[in-house]
C-alpha cells in the first residue's frame, strides 16, 4: 500500500512540471488572448526593454511583430528576446511600435547605421523612404543590375564610374566630349561665323567636330537604353530625356539643310537656330558626373515650377530677338 501510494505521489509530482514547460513553449509560439496583452521582454545588448505583444502586433511584417520572425531570438532561460543591436537606436524603433508608425532618428545616430538596424527590424523599405523624405535626407538607392551578363557589364560600364578602370576612362571620356561640345558651340555664334549659314553649312569646320560628338552621345545613349534593367523607368528618367532632347537638334537641322536648304529663306534660317539652341541643353549633362551641379539641379527640381515660367519667357523673348535680326 505505502509503495502504491509513494507510486502515486511520485507521479502527480512530475506531471505539474510537465504542463509548466509546455506552458512556455506555447507561450512563445502561439499566443492566447491573455498572453496577447501581456508584456514581453527584449533584451537589446544587456538593456532589457518591456511592451505589450499588442503593441508590436501592429506590424505583423515587421520582425518583432511577427511571433515566427522574433522566435529565433527567444532565450527559454531568461523568458526575453534578446538582440545584439544598438541601443540608442532601438528606444526609436520601440518608440515606432508604441507610437502608431512614427519614427525619429537619434541625434548622435549616423544616418547609415540608423537605416542599418530600420532593416535589421524589417520595418520596411516604405517606412524607411517615408522617414528620409520627411527628415529631408537623400536616400540611397537600391540600383537593380541587367540579369544578361553582357547587358550587365555595358551597364556598369556607363551607370557607375567607380566600378572599374575603365567606367572611369568612359566618365572621363564622356566629360571631354560634352565640354568639346559646348565649346564649339559657343563659339560657333561668333560673327566670324556667320558665313557658313544656309548651303555653306557642311563646310563648317565646326560642323565635323560637332558630328563626332554626336557620334558619341547616340552610341552612349544606344548603349545605356539596351542595356537598361528597365526600359520603361529609364525613358521616363528627366536626365535620359535632356540627353536624348541634346541630340535631336543636330538630325533635325540636319535633314532640313539637306533636305529643303533651297526653299528656306532668312525666316528658315532663323528657325533652325532656334533648334539648334537645343544643344545647350548638353551642359546639363555634366550634372551626371558632377555632384554640384547634382545639388543645383535638385534645387531647381523644387522650384520647378517659378522655373519652368523663368525659361518660356526667356525663351521666347530669345525667339523674337532672333526673328527680327
Amino acid at each position: 500500500m505505502e509503495s502504491a501510494m509513494a507510486t502515486v505521489d511520485h507521479s502527480t509530482k512530475r506531471k505539474p512540471k510537465h504542463r509548466i514547460n509546455t506552458t512556455v513553449r506555447s507561450k512563445t509560439r502561439n499566443l492566447s488572448f491573455y498572453e496577447f496583452e501581456s508584456r514581453v521582454a527584449i533584451n537589446i545588448s544587456g538593456l532589457r526593454y518591456e511592451t505589450r505583444y499588442s503593441t508590436l502586433a501592429q506590424f505583423p511584417d515587421t520582425l518583432l511583430g511577427n511571433p515566427g520572425k522574433r522566435q529565433e531570438y527567444f532565450d527559454c532561460m531568461r523568458n526575453e528576446y534578446f538582440f545584439d543591436r544598438s541601443r540608442i537606436c532601438f528606444d526609436s524603433i520601440l518608440f515606432f511600435y508604441q507610437s502608431g508608425g512614427r519614427l525619429r532618428k537619434p541625434h548622435d545616430i549616423p544616418i547609415d547605421i540608423f537605416i542599418e538596424e530600420l532593416r535589421f527590424f524589417e520595418l520596411g523599405e516604405d517606412v524607411i523612404w517615408k522617414f528620409g523624405v520627411e527628415m529631408g535626407y537623400t536616400m540611397p538607392e537600391d540600383h537593380i543590375l541587367p540579369e544578361n551578363e553582357t547587358f550587365k557589364l555595358i551597364w556598369t560600364l556607363f551607370e557607375f564610374p567607380d566600378s572599374s578602370v575603365a567606367a572611369k576612362c568612359v566618365t572621363i571620356l564622356s566629360i571631354v566630349v560634352i565640354s568639346i561640345s559646348v565649346i564649339t558651340f559657343c563659339i560657333e555664334t561668333l560673327p566670324e561665323f556667320e558665313e557658313y549659314e544656309g548651303h555653306k553649312y557642311f563646310s563648317n569646320p565646326f560642323f565635323v567636330i560637332e558630328a563626332l560628338c554626336v557620334v558619341w552621345f547616340v552610341i552612349e545613349y544606344l548603349c545605356r537604353l539596351l542595356s537598361s534593367p528597365n526600359k520603361r523607368a529609364f525613358l521616363k528618367n528627366f536626365m535620359n530625356c535632356i540627353d536624348l532632347a541634346s541630340i535631336i537638334p543636330f538630325f533635325f537641322t540636319l535633314l532640313v539643310m539637306n533636305s529643303f536648304s533651297g526653299f528656306f529663306g532668312p525666316e528658315g534660317l532663323a528657325i533652325l537656330r532656334v533648334v539648334r539652341l537645343g544643344r545647350v541643353l548638353r551642359v546639363l549633362k555634366l550634372s551626371r558626373h558632377s555632384k554640384s551641379l547634382q545639388v543645383l539641379f535638385r534645387t531647381f527640381q523644387e522650384s520647378k515650377n517659378e522655373f519652368a515660367t523663368f525659361c518660356l519667357k526667356n525663351v521666347w523673348n530669345l525667339m523674337m530677338c532672333v526673328i527680327k535680326q
